[in-house]
């Protein structure tokens, strides 16, 4: 469990550095941020803590108080998404680069083709994208839009 207290820590920083609730490391948000995450830690011994949950706990602590961020956290991450798309395997989450993968084939055969070419592992910048539920991809209008859907 100290691993996971440690890999929050680092990820703190790493929260949505451009947004002005979170970009000095001693900010209110910044420390809410950490209590919710190590709640959740407590809460979900099967994940514990998986890079990603920072993003989205953040996202939480923009417009809803600390323990409505922690159940927002528990929503996305318990019933939106399958069940082990942030436990230590990841299963979840590669299932879906696979199909994102497959669907780029179809869709796209020529940047496809291309990827292959040049051993390009789509996953490699997509999976991140896909934990975040594309946080860190999309302007901060879009991305609020996804999550008006949640």
């Amino acid at each position: 469990m100290r691993i996971f207290g440690l890999q929050i820590d680092l990820d703190l920083a790493r929260t949505l550095p451009t947004n002005k609730f979170f970009d000095e490391p001693n900010s209110s948000k910044i420390s809410a941020l950490r209590r919710v995450l190590c709640a959740y830690r407590f809460h979900n011994k099967q994940i514990g803590y998986c890079q990603g949950l920072n993003r989205l706990a953040a996202i939480g602590l923009l417009f809803l108080d600390e323990a409505d961020a922690f159940w927002f956290l528990v929503t996305c991450v318990e019933h939106l998404q399958p069940i082990d798309y942030y436990t230590q395997s990841l299963r979840g989450a590669i299932a879906d680069q696979k199909v994102l993968r497959d669907l780029v084939g179809e869709k796209l055969p020529r940047f496809s083709t291309q990827l292959k070419k040049f051993d390009v592992d789509l996953s490699a910048f997509t999976l991140s994208w896909f934990l975040t539920c594309f946080v860190d991809v999309f302007p901060h209008a879009i991305y609020m839009q996804i999550f008006d859907v949640f």
